[in-house]
């Protein structure tokens, strides 16, 4: 049974940089060509050769995380934390006539977190629809910062007090089977 390692050259590839990897050494343990490779981010991780060389594998997984995370990251105005929700930023705060500093005033009064469930990144500016009911608001009726759930949550119950009282019963009242 012939292995890529067999071939001349294949140990050339040790120290060798793709991506955010280093190639430390071959990874005996695996059958097959895999590499033990060091990521920026200081993790180690065994990759196929092949993955190494088509560019399939360039970190241990942290660059994908990044990425994924990237669309509500904070962002650095006046060191607060105005959040960039990419291409729709612009249009969420004209909607919401918050500047980047109030937005970023208002986020720090909560602690970072949503005004309701206090857990949450806060993402969402919600005003009372009684006053403005377009999606678009005043800018005096602004109530606070929401997380996707709870801006979402009072949505489905229209705002109403009287709905969000009647399902506290109801969670208060519920049995569990037994």
């Amino acid at each position: 049974m012939c292995l890529l390692a067999d071939y001349k050259g294949v140990n050339d590839i040790i120290g060798s940089r793709y991506g955010r990897l280093v190639v430390l050494r071959r990874d005996k343990k695996q059958k097959r060509s895999y590499y033990v490779c060091q990521c920026d981010c200081g993790a180690k991780k065994s990759i196929r050769l092949d993955n190494l060389k088509n560019g399939k594998s360039t970190s241990c997984g942290c660059l994908r995380n990044e990425l994924s995370g990237q669309r509500f990251r904070i962002t650095s105005v006046s060191h607060g934390y105005y959040r960039d929700f990419g291409s729709t930023a612009s249009a969420r705060f004209s909607r919401s006539k918050l500047t980047p500093e109030a937005f970023n005033a208002m986020l720090a009064s909560q602690g970072g977190v949503c005004a309701i469930c206090r857990i949450s990144t806060a993402t969402h500016v919600d005003h009372n629809h009684d006053c403005c009911p377009t999606g678009k608001t005043c800018g005096k009726c602004i109530r606070g910062l929401l997380c996707d759930k709870c801006n979402q949550g009072l949505g489905k119950f229209n705002d109403s007090i009287d709905f969000l009282h009647n399902a506290i019963e109801y969670l208060q009242g519920a049995k569990l089977p037994s």
